[in-house]
């Protein structure tokens, strides 16, 4: 009944409430609300740098938007360091003769290069080997063409086109 660590960390109510002590660690935030991992003497096992973290059976995922999650084992060693949400295929559009209707009409094409990965609600493009083009940055990735992508940015309306190599395409003349 006596308070075994100091009230010096920050908390999100509704989670931690039910936080406890698993496997001797506990989530924490500090006072700029970044998450890390205390001991059960109150020591920041890892440090508070990310926007959230979950408990697996053997390991931690460390989230940070705009970057990968990390995949941490109890001891403390990085597992993998590029954790992803999910890949989905990318599809853009062409245009065909439909001959039974004799008129032009568009068809999706899925692309079998390229990727989007999510990461903590950010997409980044990803390329047919696994390979990282783009950090997750974007909020939203589609297809223009078989080496031609549509980035939506943060604020959720601007646009930048990418090229296969993740480099924005310039829209000036030269």
């Amino acid at each position: 009944g006596t308070m075994a660590l100091p009230m010096q960390y920050r908390f999100e109510l509704e989670r931690e409430l039910k936080c406890n002590f698993r496997h001797g660690f506990c989530y924490l935030a500090d006072s700029t609300f970044q998450y890390g991992i205390i001991d059960t003497l109150g020591n920041w096992f890892i440090d508070p740098l990310y926007d959230r973290i979950t408990f697996g059976d053997d390991y931690f995922v460390a989230f940070k938007k705009g970057n990968f999650s990390k995949q941490i084992a109890f001891d403390g060693h990085i597992i993998n360091d590029h954790v992803v949400d999910g890949v989905y295929d990318l599809s853009y559009n062409i245009t065909v003769y439909d001959e039974a209707s004799g008129c032009n009409t568009d068809r999706a094409i899925i692309n079998p290069n390229f990727f989007v990965y999510a990461m903590y609600d950010r997409y980044g493009l990803m390329n047919k080997n696994g390979e990282f083009i783009t950090l997750p940055i974007y909020t939203g990735i589609r297809g223009l063409g078989p080496n031609l992508f549509r980035a939506t940015l943060q604020d959720h309306y601007s646009e930048i086109i990418l090229d296969g190599k993740g480099h924005v395409v310039s829209t000036s003349a030269k």
